[in-house]
């Protein structure tokens, strides 16, 4: 029996609404705003204005609380929506300790999401 995408994560995604920014690590654009839908320990699901790639490596900078959490991070899905947009599954792969934890407060829900 085929495994769902929530059954092979090693960690749980919960909803958010969180502004990021987006640049390819390797690209020479500019950052682009795009939005979670989910976040987790492990990385986040969020819709973004173009397609990048499976396995893009990129940065985020996921602004909640009034914090920014900053990480390095690789693209591991990509779908197209109706809206012209794509709903990218980026995966966590470096985190300095300080965003960890805010990540982490953001999840225990001791920090709001940014609007």
């Amino acid at each position: 029996m085929a495994r769902s995408h929530g059954e092979r994560r090693r960690y749980p995604r919960f909803p958010a609404d969180n502004p990021v920014l987006l640049k390819r690590v390797a690209g020479d654009g500019p950052e682009a705003p795009a939005r979670t839908l989910e976040i987790g320990a492990g990385g986040c699901k969020l819709v973004h204005e173009r397609a990048l790639g499976v396995g893009t490596r990129v940065e985020l900078a996921i602004s909640a609380g009034g914090r920014t959490i900053r990480a390095l991070g690789r693209v591991v899905f990509e779908l197209p929506l109706r809206s012209a947009r794509f709903q990218l599954g980026v995966a966590f792969l470096q985190m300095a300790p300080e965003d960890r934890d805010t990540l982490a407060a953001l999840l225990d829900g001791q920090i709001a999401a940014t609007p």
